[in-house]
């Protein structure tokens, strides 16, 4: 097998990498949707009535559950696409490593989620109180644990800004933009504190901030790195025709 073929098979499975993280947006949004968590189901419900609005949508709220737990996984390829961008644009191999590993820490979140959201709703027509206390585990799990992904987002935007002086496909302001999503998520903090406004978990500056940036930050992410991957294949089409 030549050097250009085995380039052309790395940067199909780059791509690859790059299409499971929409993948995993479509999955994750579609669980939220289908367990009837879009708006999500308020802190300050009594138990009743949570009780009742799970009981009418329990197997939604287990499909919810099960999209979780298989999307949990692309969140990490989709990372790994990124480090493979960092590699090539010059970043250490310390911001790498600590990009895939607050990946994986970050997906677990959405995993336990996941196994959560199947477990409420296995069991949704037993104890009233036992689904209100994992429900509210459930959403404290998907929203609380933001460190992660700040982090993840600096070693990002640092990485993208940094490379600017070796001609980065992707542009400084994608650098800025992950700043800006990581400190989106800060607001997540005070969900312990409130039941209803915009800090509880279904408020504006709560679940609806976190769910919008999140989303941009993958779209955006996604589309520049798709472009890096074009700029690669035609960057190794040329090399291969040079006498």
């Amino acid at each position: 097998m030549s050097v250009n073929t085995i380039t052309a098979s790395n940067n199909v499975f780059y791509k690859c990498l790059i299409y499971s993280g929409f993948v995993y947006l479509v999955l994750l949004f579609l669980a939220l949707f289908l367990g009837g968590f879009i708006p999500p189901a308020s802190p300050d419900w009594s138990e009743p009535d949570l009780f009742s609005h799970l009981n009418e949508n329990s197997l939604g709220v287990q499909l919810c559950g099960i999209l979780f737990v298989i999307c949990s996984p692309l969140y990490i390829t989709f990372s790994i696409a990124i480090a493979r961008y960092m590699r090539l644009s010059g970043s250490s191999v310390e911001m790498i490593v600590s990009q895939v590993a607050l990946a994986v820490l970050g997906s677990a979140t959405f995993l336990v989620c996941g196994i959560l959201f199947v477990v409420i709703g296995f069991r949704v027509e037993n104890s009233a109180s036992s689904v209100y206390y994992l429900h509210d585990f459930a959403w404290i799990m998907m929203l609380l644990p933001w460190p992660p992904f700040l982090l993840q987002n600096f070693v990002i935007g640092t990485s993208i800004i940094k490379a600017q002086s070796q001609n980065s496909s992707i542009p400084s302001w994608v650098g800025y933009l992950n700043f800006w999503v990581a400190i989106s998520f800060i607001p997540s903090t005070f969900l312990c504190f409130f039941k209803s406004g915009p800090f509880a978990w279904n408020g504006i500056l709560v679940f609806w901030l976190a769910a919008s940036v999140f989303a941009l930050w993958f779209l955006v992410m996604g589309i520049y790195l798709l472009k890096d991957a074009n700029t690669n294949t035609n960057t190794n089409i040329k090399m291969s025709h040079d006498p």
